[in-house]
């Protein structure tokens, strides 16, 4: 397990991680943060795009290997902490006395010292992670089993019945109140998707066999959707001599 989870936000498309005693005292140019970065006080990732980015840390652990075979390694880089705390976030707070984009959560306690951060990214697209979570959950629940499943999950066998429901209470809201239909029909849409919704989660309910498939299901699709996260920095100590600081640009 990481030592901590860490979803890190940035306005500026880069998120690192530093040791706060490094933190300047002034804004700092890129040449100048590049320089930063190679003498070890920050590590940092230029993402392409601003955003929130999950970060797992781990502190002298190899994650298991099924975790590390779904990563890619890209590369080993030195990091220093004199402090025993290291910050992880959005790198504008680097140079903020007043930090805006992390909080106390944001910070880790680890040993002083200095550290080989080995980085290990996720690269997998949505339509990949959507495969494998279908192949993890044909496995669990049977080819059979998973066909019906998606079946009911998706399925529309109430939208019939929701869409009269919606209306039928639109009637009765214009004959009650004498509401217009212009007005009632802005809030029709919200009124056939809470009928279509209610109508559905009852079904499902009463479905025995769907309520097994699903108990069973929901933890893959959880695991599935929260186990990668888009990066995983795992720090080790005593970092080889000839190791040295840097940052790294997402292409």
């Amino acid at each position: 397990m990481p030592l901590k989870r860490i979803d890190a936000g940035t306005d500026v498309a880069t998120v690192g991680i530093w040791d706060p005693q490094y933190e300047p005292d002034r804004h700092l140019n890129e040449a100048a943060r590049r320089e930063r970065a190679d003498r070890a006080q920050i590590f940092y990732v230029s993402t392409g795009a601003d955003g929130s980015y999950p970060i797992d840390v781990f502190l002298n652990e190899e994650p298991p290997r099924d975790y590390l075979a779904a990563l890619e390694h890209v590369g080993d880089f030195r990091l220093t902490c004199t402090s025993g705390r290291l910050r992880v976030g959005g790198v504008e707070d680097f140079t903020r006395e007043q930090k805006q984009i992390t909080g106390p959560d944001d910070v880790i306690e680890v040993p002083a010292g200095d550290y080989t951060l080995a980085f290990w990214l996720n690269r997998r697209t949505e339509e990949e992670t959507a495969r494998e979570t279908e192949r993890a959950l044909k496995s669990a629940l049977g080819e059979e089993g998973y066909q019906y499943w998606q079946a009911r999950l998706q399925g529309c066998g109430g939208l019939v019945a929701g869409l009269l429901a919606g209306l039928a209470t639109a009637v009765i809201a214009r004959s009650v109140t004498g509401t217009s239909w212009a007005s009632l029909w802005g809030l029709l849409p919200i009124v056939l998707a809470v009928a279509v919704l209610r109508y559905r989660q009852r079904a499902l309910a009463r479905d025995p066999r769907y309520q097994e498939l699903q108990r069973i299901a929901d933890p893959i699709v959880r695991r599935m959707e929260e186990w990668l996260p888009t990066f995983a920095w795992v720090l080790m100590r005593e970092p080889r001599p000839d190791l040295r600081g840097g940052w790294y640009e997402l292409s």
